[in-house]
């Protein structure tokens, strides 16, 4: 994996899986004979990088996320909604699209 991906899932070199820069396609190469010549390296990284994976992927860790981003959503709308209210003259209503 490139050490930016890596970087961006917040997974650690040599932790879960073996990084190396996208520009260095010689140590990428190193780095998957390296993986695939140490069965214990392979072993401890496929365990490490398999428990990471039902820790962020599980349906309970998915719905609780979901029902986050749900509940931000829902607030945007609602402070939207206010601050359209704040800024409608008294007396007239606001205007509003199909769909709203």
């Amino acid at each position: 994996m490139t050490s930016l991906l890596a970087t961006q899932l917040g997974w650690v070199d040599g932790e879960q899986l073996l990084t190396a820069p996208a520009t260095d396609p010689e140590k990428f190469a190193d780095q998957c004979v390296r993986l695939y010549s140490d069965k214990e390296l392979w072993s401890r990284l496929r365990e490490k990088a398999f428990a990471r994976v039902r820790d962020e992927c599980s349906p309970e860790g998915f719905a609780e996320n979901l029902g986050t981003i749900l509940a931000q959503c829902t607030a945007l709308k609602s402070d939207e909604r206010e601050t359209a209210d704040a800024n409608t003259p008294s007396g007239s209503q606001p205007m509003t699209f199909d769909g709203d």
